[in-house]
């Protein structure tokens, strides 16, 4: 008797669990989320973008398509990557594959850039011309 309550009740918690999960990612697909207040907080955020200012910060998740979005609004920011420095946009979009982000490979998919000013160096590297 108490061994088929504690599996009809963690039974229930897995499935509420499930659920409120299964919500978050729904809304999280349905709205992108206002992720500005991170910035102060994500030192990691440095190691792979130096000195990144934006005024609002969102992140949007599409996972029909397996993509996941960073939308940086108003941003300035000193360097991307060695080639990519300098950049200054009103709108900067950073796209990922969502499972690229959780094997933890950092990669960008697609950075799009509107409204801005970048400084290119070695354009060999950015580019592959096949």
């Amino acid at each position: 008797m108490f061994k088929h309550k504690i599996i009809k009740y963690f039974l229930i918690f897995l499935l509420t669990i499930s659920f409120l999960i299964f919500i978050a990612l729904l809304r999280i697909s349905y709205k992108p989320i206002d992720i500005t207040y991170l910035n102060k907080y994500l030192p990691k955020i440095n190691t792979y973008i130096e000195d990144l200012n934006a005024k609002q910060i969102t992140f949007d998740l599409n996972l029909f398509n397996n993509e996941a979005t960073i939308n940086l609004k108003d941003t300035k920011f000193k360097s991307l990557s060695q080639d990519l420095v300098n950049i200054n946009a009103s709108k900067v979009e950073l796209t990922f594959k969502v499972t690229d982000l959780i094997k933890k490979k950092l990669e960008a998919k697609e950075l799009i850039i509107h409204n801005g000013s970048f400084d290119l160096f070695n354009l060999d590297n950015i580019i592959d011309f096949n």
